[in-house]
């Protein structure tokens, strides 16, 4: 008879099922939480033939029947708010991703603790996935723990006298290597340690611990708790928390998110008349079931890399130094995280937009969310949880929940840039140009006056009269001359009345220069306006407005190379 099910071909499966190794350690992890471990060792030794991981913890254990059933592929479990596991296969997908179904894995686990006898308790199991392929069967030896076993437990255990759990794993070389490779880089898109911190921060900050030994090198690192908001440096006005309950009628089952902002509920949800979405003032009503509920935690920052250099710096992660660096750690850290239960289960960054306001674009980088819920079917459902856990995709959440949260992203970047942009000083303003005076008249001189009249010439006396003949009669004296007439006046110049000459629009200079040790790139200058926008070293500016508040944190040398850069432009135009 032809078995119903292949089990070499379901192992097989288990390697092309899009678990990335970071994803197969997180449920590793997820398991011991699950089990309600404080502590955790991942050990690692290359030193073996094959090589060994070991996943140790101090949870509550299992029995012999707890073991057999963990060797499960499939043993599907309730969501609860408590536990992070599901579906009963994370901890199958990781063993087989480990192993390449080309070794073995023992589980021993102390599910007892009697005062007297140190290996009360003690049960085993292990699974040879080289012989289960071979087979076709799925090859489990269980029992209480052996005398050959019993060393092993002794060297992993967190506490050898005391309940926990130690799984170890032949590892194939490919992978230990890539384990080895994520725990001593120095770039933080590539650290493990890094993305335990984050994805655990709950965890490890409530007094949870991981920790990484590198059996070889005798090295264990702590992974230290990394909050993605950073929410104990923010100050109250640069963060916001807003609770969400996620509904169903209890008639037609249609769903509506309902969130509390300014003391007040509201609903958004499609306005019948528009079909367009709109918010409603209303709180929930006795007429819905409520499936859920949520918090986003929204905060804003434009250092982030100087909130977080503490954390980076202790996990051995180099700071991003240049301009380009910075620029993509901001988009690597910016966007949207969703938080299931206690661990943060995907992550949706947003790259800087290239169009819109440009004083917005730096903002809507670095807003950063957290969108908090508590599992259950439902919940799990609206976010399209799948077997892995990790791979939750933006675009399946259901629609109304994730455009109510896109509208309070969006709420919350309009209020930041808002709040900036009314806090910078505003722009001198320029003196208003008189228009050009009309021409005038030259001034016209002023009449001349004509001269006094010359006063009378007096007769000259008589001579005295000889005894001859009486004298003749005195002249008549000369009539005084006439006043000269005065010049006519001279006739103004005709004035012809112009226009004031409205000024030419000038074609808006297009350049396009590039200054290699400045690294300036001008994109549009529109000189009458003294607006210059720049990409400088990867980020796009507006000179005018970032020459003070924003381009002086970038340094005194950089600020001064921005400015010759500016000005070398300003004089190739004149």
């Amino acid at each position: 008879m032809t078995e119903a099910v292949s089990i070499s071909g379901l192992l097989l499966n288990l390697l092309d099922t899009g678990f990335r190794t970071q994803d197969n350690i997180g449920e590793m992890i997820d398991n011991s939480f699950g089990s309600g471990a404080k502590k955790i060792r991942i050990t690692l030794d290359s030193s073996t033939n094959p090589p060994t991981l070991v996943f140790s913890d101090n949870g509550g254990g299992m029995t012999l029947k707890g073991l057999e059933s963990a060797h499960i592929l499939h043993n599907r479990s309730d969501p609860s708010a408590t536990k992070d596991g599901r579906f009963g296969i994370g901890g199958a997908h990781a063993r087989s991703h480990f192993t390449q179904n080309k070794g073995s894995v023992l589980t021993i686990s102390k599910s007892e603790e009697v005062e007297g006898n140190p290996n009360a308790g003690l049960s085993q199991a292990s699974i040879d996935y080289t012989e289960s392929v071979k087979t076709n069967k799925l090859v489990i030896k269980s029992g209480e723990i052996t005398v050959p076993t019993l060393p092993k437990w002794q060297k992993y255990a967190i506490n050898p006298t005391k309940k926990g759990t130690v799984i170890i794993i032949e590892c194939a070389q490919n992978v230990l290597k890539e384990l080895l490779d994520m725990i001593n880089t120095t770039v933080i898109r590539e650290s493990l340690l890094y993305t335990l911190g984050c994805n655990y921060h709950q965890s490890l900050l409530t007094g949870s611990e991981i920790s990484i030994l590198n059996q070889v090198e005798k090295k264990e690192l702590k992974v230290l708790p990394i909050d993605p908001l950073v929410l104990k440096k923010m100050l109250p006005q640069f963060k916001r928390e807003v609770r969400l309950q996620y509904c169903a009628d209890k008639v037609s089952g249609q769903k509506s998110v309902y969130f509390y902002e300014d003391a007040a509920w509201q609903c958004r949800r499609i306005n019948p008349k528009s079909g367009k979405l709109k918010n409603f003032p209303e709180a929930p009503t006795t007429a819905l079931r409520k499936i859920g509920e949520l918090t986003l935690i929204c905060a804003y920052s434009d250092k982030w890399l100087e909130i977080q250099k503490d954390d980076l710096k202790g996990m051995s992660l180099v700071i991003p130094s240049t301009e380009d660096s910075n620029k993509e750690y901001q988009e690597l850290l910016s966007g949207l995280y969703i938080q299931r239960n206690s661990k943060i289960n995907a992550h949706f960054p947003i790259a800087r937009p290239d169009q819109g306001d440009y004083d917005k674009r730096p903002f809507i980088v670095n807003c950063h969310f957290l969108l908090k819920f508590t599992a259950s079917d439902e919940m799990d459902q609206a976010f399209k949880v799948l077997t892995n856990k990790s791979k939750l995709q933006e675009n399946q959440i259901e629609k109304n929940l994730h455009e109510t949260v896109e509208f309070l992203r969006g709420q919350f970047i309009n209020d930041q840039h808002k709040k900036w942009k009314n806090s910078q000083p505003a722009p001198p303003v320029a003196p208003p140009v008189a228009p050009p005076a009309a021409p005038t008249a030259p001034p016209v001189a002023p009449p001349v006056a004509p001269a006094p009249p010359a006063p009378p010439v007096a007769p000259a006396p008589p001579a005295p009269a000889p005894p001859a003949p009486a004298p003749a009669p005195a002249p008549a004296p000369a009539p005084a001359p006439a006043p000269a007439p005065a010049p006519a006046p001279a006739p103004p110049p005709r004035q012809i009345p112009v226009a004031p000459i409205a000024p030419v629009p000038q074609p808006q200079p297009q350049v396009d220069i590039n200054f290699s040790k400045t690294d300036a790139h001008v994109i549009i200058l529109e000189k009458g306006k003294r607006f210059i926008e720049i990409r400088y070293r990867g980020q796009y500016h507006i000179a005018e407005k970032y020459y003070t508040e924003h381009l002086m944190a970038l340094g005194p040398q950089r600020f001064k190379e921005w400015i010759l850069a500016v000005e070398k432009i300003n004089r190739l135009l004149e």
